[in-house]
């Protein structure tokens, strides 16, 4: 990979968000160092993400959720920033190009949300070995899972599928790395737990439980889920999948052959699949069923798509992988024992 630094310019951004923040606007701290403050207090990642235009939208989130001052402190703490461009794709926010926030939508979980970008650590992502899917701890002891690897001539750096675009700024409290998207978060303690807890697997949450392989996604491995949503099920065509009075009398054994089609061994975060696969037109993977899936990242014509298309042994056409934005929050759903996307149909054997 190619490292570049962010040219960080020292210019004070006078961001007002009225009465979102502290009814205020923003002053300019005075510089001066008290014995509470050592000579390097000035230069801890507080202020050097108070003070970069492309962070704009992060140090607004921050003080919306109460989040700031934490990285005023000794840590280390290595954050993760989505720059302006990331929370604007993921449309929790935009800002204009004087600088001022245009407008900011937080998620219900923005304060999870953003203490999941910020680890516990001073780690040098230049520095780690080459592997996958390496978990380091958030600041709430949540993991987030970093992939180090080659592709083609270049080294990739992902964190939960999500591309790092500038590594190892170095700040007197630890280290920033710049993202090109907004993280998933870590929230259950497993998958069996994501998938009973997201109400578009409410068809498929029965089918696991049913089949008795809630403990294989709970105790054992690590695992890559395919959950078809519920609107799977109901436009399967299937009268014995189509409707929860069907699921609750269908044979387990067929249930337990359809939960293991929709399972992959190890964790694979989407862009990490994508980017290892670059050189090919279409992946193919085996199933916990020992079928063969296979799933394509570009098109005939070698474009790359908007939403990945996979495919079971038995389909005829190909099944659509949802696109995520932050709000959607339906593709890299972590939990300690793998990662979960939601597709929109069923894989056929």
């Amino acid at each position: 990979m190619k490292i570049s630094i962010y040219n960080i310019r020292r210019m004070l951004i006078p961001v007002v968000l009225a009465g979102m923040l502290t009814g205020t606007g923003c002053k300019k701290d005075k510089q001066e160092v008290t014995p509470d403050k050592g000579a390097d207090y000035f230069s801890r990642q507080r202020f050097l993400i108070s003070t970069n235009y492309n962070f704009i939208l992060f140090d607004t989130c921050l003080k919306a959720v109460s989040l700031q001052d934490t990285l005023t402190q000794p840590g280390p703490f290595t954050t993760l920033i989505p720059d302006n461009a990331a929370i604007q794709s993921a449309r929790i926010g935009a800002v204009k190009d004087g600088g001022d926030i245009s407008w900011l939508a937080l998620p219900t979980d923005a304060r999870r949300l953003f203490a999941n970008h910020i680890l516990r650590g001073n780690y040098s992502f230049r520095s780690l070995p080459l592997a996958l899917n390496q978990p380091l701890p958030n600041l709430d002891g949540k993991n987030v899972y970093v992939s180090k690897y080659r592709t083609g001539a270049d080294t990739v750096v992902t964190v939960n599928g999500v591309r790092v675009k500038d590594t190892d700024i170095n700040t007197s409290n630890g280290q920033i790395q710049v993202l090109s998207g907004i993280l998933t978060t870590e929230i259950y303690p497993s998958l069996t737990d994501l998938i009973v807890n997201t109400p578009p697997l409410t068809f498929f949450a029965l089918a696991v439980q049913r089949s008795g392989l809630q403990n294989l996604l709970t105790n054992q491995g690590t695992y890559t889920v395919w959950a078809p949503s519920n609107d799977a099920f109901l436009n399967s065509g299937d009268p014995k999948l189509n409707s929860m009075q069907a699921l609750e009398k269908a044979d387990t054994a067929v249930l337990a052959a359809l939960v293991r089609r929709h399972i992959l061994p190890t964790r694979n975060f989407l862009l990490d699949m994508s980017l290892q696969s670059a050189t090919l037109d279409t992946l193919r993977v085996q199933n916990l069923q020992r079928e063969v899936v296979r799933i394509s990242f570009k098109d005939r014509w070698g474009r790359v798509l908007q939403n990945p298309l996979v495919l079971g042994k038995g389909n005829k056409t190909a099944v659509v992988m949802y696109e995520m934005g932050y709000q959607n929050y339906i593709i890299n759903r972590p939990a300690p024992n793998g990662v979960l996307h939601i597709i929109a149909g069923l894989l056929k054997p």
